[in-house]
C-alpha cells in the first residue's frame, strides 16, 4: 500500500473513531455497561487496524484484509455519527418550548387605508381578553401613535369596526381563523394592511424534577392549526392527555374533542371551545385541560400539523380506508373517494381533521385521526422506511416542541434499551352533545357549534387517569 493512502486510511480512521466514541456519549442512551464496553471495541479495533498498517512487518495480503476492514469502519462510524448527530440536533431544537409567537393583524374595512401610517393618531380596537395586550401595544407604538378602545370578544370588536367606533383592529391572528370558522359576513369585508409579532416567556415553564423511568407522568400533547411554525399561537385542534406508568409500562391515552364546551382557566362567565384555549397561548389550553380532568400536567408536546404533512409526505404517503366519498372540509382540493386510497400528507391531514361530512362530526374525526396515526407507525416500521431516519428528523425538525427535558429524553431512552419491556397502551375518549351556543371568545352574538361534555365519561377519564397514576 502506497504511503499516502496508509496513512489517509490511518488519519480517516483515527478521527472516525474519536467522533463515534464523541457521539455517542453525547447521545447519553447507553447504559454504562454497554457504553464502556462499545468504547473499549472501538478503541481496541483502531489501535489493532492502525497498528498492522503501520507495520512494517506486516505482509501484503493481511495489509490488505486490514485496509478492507478499516475501510469498512470507517463507513459504519460515519453512519453512526450521522444518525446520532442528527438526532441530538433534532432533540435539542425539540426541548426548546420556552417562548411562544403571538402574530398581531391590523385590520381594516376594505378600501378605508392603504398602509399601516394611515392610522397614526387613528382609533384602534384591541381585544381586552388579550393575555398579551399590552406587549400587543407597545409593539405598535414603535410605529405610530394612536388611541385604543378594548373590547370584551371579537364579535363586539368587528361590530365597532363596521359600525365606525373605530377606524382599524388590532387581533391576534388566530381570531381571524375563528372567524373563518363562523363563516360570519365580517371576513369577506377587511383587509390586512399591517402584520408584527409579539414573543412571549411561557409563564409555566419550570424543569420537571420527576424520575422519568421511575414516577407516573403526565404529559399534555397539542396539535395546533398553525399555518406557520410551531411555536406559533394558535388554536389547538387536538388535544391529548398521556399518562405514562414507567414502572408498570403502561400507557393511557385520553382524547379531548377540540369542541368541547369548557371554562377556560382563569375566566368567568361564558364558557369556550377548548380549541379556543390555544389562541391564549399553550399555558391556557394546559391549564384548561388540568381544570378538566383535575390532574396536574407535567410537561407539554405541542406539534403543528406541518409535522403531520411532512411526515407522511418523507415516508411516501398512506393508504387509508373511508366509508364514504367526500371533499375536504378543510382542504376542497382533496377529494376522499370511498374504500382504500392512497393519500398524500396534505390530504392525509385534511382526511384526519374532517367532521363537517359526519353525522358523528368529532367522535368520527377521532376514528379517523387513530387510522392515520396507526398507518404511519405501520410504515415507520417498515425497514424500507427506517432507512430514511435521518430525512424524517430533518423534515420534522422545527415542527415539535416540548418542555421535557433533553436529559430526561435520553434518560428514558436508555431505560428503555435497557429493559427493552413492551407496552401496554390503553385510549379512551370524552364523549358529549352537540349544540350551537355563545363563547367566551367569539361572544353572544356569534354563536358557534360546541360539544357540552358528558359527565360520565369525564369522571370516567378521571378515575382511569388516577389509577395509571398510582405508584406500586
Amino acid at each position: 500500500m502506497k504511503g499516502f493512502l496508509k496513512w489517509l486510511l490511518v488519519s480517516l480512521l483515527a478521527f472516525s473513531s474519536i467522533f463515534v466514541i464523541i457521539y455517542v456519549i453525547r447521545l447519553n442512551i447507553l447504559e454504562n455497561k454497554y457504553l464502556i464496553p462499545f468504547i473499549a471495541v472501538v478503541i481496541l479495533f483502531g489501535a489493532l487496524n492502525i497498528f498492522k498498517l503501520i507495520r512494517k512487518k506486516t505482509r501484503k495480503g493481511p495489509k490488505i484484509a486490514f485496509a478492507i476492514f478499516s475501510t469498512i469502519l470507517i463507513i459504519i462510524y460515519t453512519i453512526i455519527c450521522r444518525f446520532t448527530g442528527t438526532t441530538i440536533s433534532f432533540l435539542k431544537k425539540v426541548t426548546n418550548l420556552k417562548m411562544e409567537t403571538v402574530n398581531y393583524n391590523v385590520l381594516v374595512l376594505n378600501n378605508n387605508y392603504k398602509e399601516i401610517l394611515d392610522l397614526t393618531d387613528k382609533k384602534l380596537g384591541f381585544m381586552g381578553t388579550d393575555l398579551n395586550l399590552n406587549d400587543s401595544k407597545n409593539e405598535l407604538k414603535k410605529k405610530m401613535t394612536f388611541e385604543v378602545s378594548t373590547y370584551e370578544d371579537i364579535g363586539s370588536l368587528m361590530g365597532a369596526l363596521y359600525n365606525g367606533e373605530i377606524n382599524a383592529i388590532v387581533v391576534n391572528e388566530a381570531y381571524i381563523h375563528m372567524l373563518e370558522e363562523s363563516e360570519n359576513e365580517y371576513v369577506k369585508s377587511y383587509k390586512n394592511i399591517y402584520k408584527y409579532t409579539v414573543r412571549v416567556l411561557l409563564k409555566d415553564n419550570k424543569v420537571s424534577k420527576l424520575d422519568y423511568t421511575k414516577d407516573p407522568f403526565v404529559l399534555y400533547i397539542s396539535g395546533t392549526d398553525s399555518r406557520g411554525t410551531v411555536s406559533d399561537v394558535s388554536r389547538s385542534d387536538v388535544n391529548i392527555i398521556v399518562v405514562v406508568n414507567p414502572k408498570e409500562h403502561k400507557i393511557l391515552l385520553v382524547s379531548t374533542p377540540r369542541d368541547y364546551y369548557v371554562q377556560l382557566h382563569g375566566t368567568t362567565g361564558i364558557k369556550d371551545k377548548l380549541t379556543h384555549a390555544g389562541v391564549y397561548g399553550i399555558d391556557m389550553s394546559k391549564n384548561t385541560m388540568q381544570d378538566l380532568l383535575d390532574v396536574e400536567i407535567n410537561n407539554v408536546i405541542k406539534v403543528s400539523f406541518q409535522t403531520v404533512i411532512k411526515l407522511i409526505d418523507t415516508i411516501d404517503g398512506i393508504d387509508i380506508n373511508s366509508e364514504k366519498e367526500f371533499k375536504c372540509y378543510t382542504n376542497n382540493k382533496c377529494l376522499i373517494k370511498e374504500g382504500n386510497q392512497h393519500l398524500d400528507g396534505t390530504c392525509a391531514l385534511a382526511f384526519a381533521r374532517e367532521r363537517m361530512t359526519y353525522d358523528r362530526g368529532d367522535r368520527h374525526r377521532g376514528e379517523n385521526q387513530q387510522q392515520v396515526i396507526t398507518k404511519v407507525v405501520e410504515k415507520m416500521t417498515n425497514p424500507k422506511y427506517m432507512i430514511r431516519y435521518n430525512d424524517i428528523l430533518k423534515n420534522t425538525e422545527g415542527t415539535i416542541e416540548t418542555d421535557i427535558s433533553y436529559d430526561s429524553i435520553t434518560e428514558l431512552a436508555k431505560y428503555e434499551l435497557t429493559n427493552l419491556s413492551s407496552w401496554k397502551v390503553e385510549s379512551i375518549s370524552l364523549d358529549g352533545e352537540g349544540a350551537m351556543l355563545p363563547t367566551y371568545s367569539m361572544g353572544e352574538d356569534l354563536p358557534l357549534y360546541v360539544m357540552i361534555p358528558n359527565e360520565t365519561s369525564v369522571n370516567i377519564a378521571k378515575e382511569k387517569i388516577k389509577e395509571y397514576l398510582k405508584k406500586n
